[in-house]
């Protein structure tokens, strides 16, 4: 770090953080379009849940 920076927000170094890679998406498996708006998404495999169900060992 540079003694210039007072808020100490400059990187120790310039190395890479992250990189991030995206799957590309197919086109398939499309609802329809009402289905699609109260759903979210128009692709089926991107429709996963957001908090999937947990169920404990005690709730069964």
């Amino acid at each position: 770090m540079t003694g210039n920076d007072p808020n100490k927000t400059q990187q120790a170094c310039r190395c890479t953080l992250a990189i991030a890679t995206v799957p590309m998406q197919r086109f398939e498996r499309l609802y329809p379009v009402p289905e699609a708006l109260r759903r979210g998404t128009l692709f089926a495999a991107l429709d996963l849940p957001f908090c999937p169900e947990v169920r404990y060992e005690w709730e069964q």
